[in-house]
Formats: C-alpha cells, structure tokens, sequence
C-alpha cells in the first residue's frame, strides 16, 4: 500500500512500490493491447508478517547496519516484531494472488478498508490540495495555536 499512501521517512520504498504499480499498469495496456492471452496482477498486500524488518540476520557478520532497527535496543526490537506481527500472514497473501491470477484481476488487496485510503487520495489529488503528512520521522511543525 506505500504506492498509494507514501510515507515520510520512506521514500526509496514508497517510491519503488509506485514504480512497480506504474509499470504494471504500463505492461497490462501493452499486452492487453497487443492482444495476447498473457495477464498482469499487481499485489498490494499492506503489512505481511514476513520478518522482513530482520533481513539483516541473512547477511554476512561484517556487514554494518543501514538500519535503526537493526542497532536498536531490546525494547525496539520487541516494539518492532510487534507492529510486524500485525501484518496478514504471507500465505494469505499468495492465496490473494492466485485467486487474482486465476480470475484476471489487476489490483490485490488484502480487504476492502483500503478503498477508503486510496478515495481520500484520489480525492485530494483531484482537488488540488497538497497531500497529507504522514511520516514516521519526526513532525518538526509547531503545535497548532487554539
């Protein structure tokens, strides 16, 4: 979901989700177009409870950390495999993309929520105004006066 929500602090991951919606949009007109029996399906799981926030235990010992999580103290890294626990199971996410394959479907999403997600967007983007913040840096902004 980070091609249609992109989040501060992210943007090399938000960017290259929306690269990948881009081009698969891009390559379902070409060979619809050029009349073949080939498909494209485009998943947008949201969170996957894949461990991915521990990649960093797949690479050599030498290699230093790109990564908070992965220097961060005990309390982090539990408040970190907490919020990744809240991702659907990958296996659900692979019967999503069958189901999708098999009846010729572009877009997989894990559930309907995100349709109000990607409305409020289209809708903002259709009104003209600046997007929304949503980052998981730090917001520097003063407080609102009331």
């Amino acid at each position: 979901m980070a091609a249609f929500t992109s989040i501060g602090e992210h943007a090399p991951y938000s960017s290259s989700k929306a690269a990948a919606v881009s081009l698969s949009v891009a390559l379902h007109s070409e060979l619809v177009a050029a009349n073949t029996q080939v498909g494209v399906s485009v998943a947008c799981p949201g969170l996957v409870d894949t461990q991915i926030h521990r990649s960093w235990r797949n690479r050599p010992a030498g290699d230093r950390p790109w990564s908070d999580r992965e220097s961060a103290d005990a309390q982090r890294q539990r408040e970190t495999d907490a919020f990744q626990a809240r991702g659907i199971p990958p296996f659900r996410v692979a019967e999503m993309v069958l189901e999708a394959v098999k009846g010729n479907r572009f877009y997989v999403f894990p559930s309907d929520h995100w349709q109000e997600t990607i409305s409020r967007r289209a809708r903002n983007i259709l009104s003209g105004e600046n997007p929304p913040i949503f980052t998981w840096g730090p917001d520097l902004r003063p407080a609102p006066v009331r």
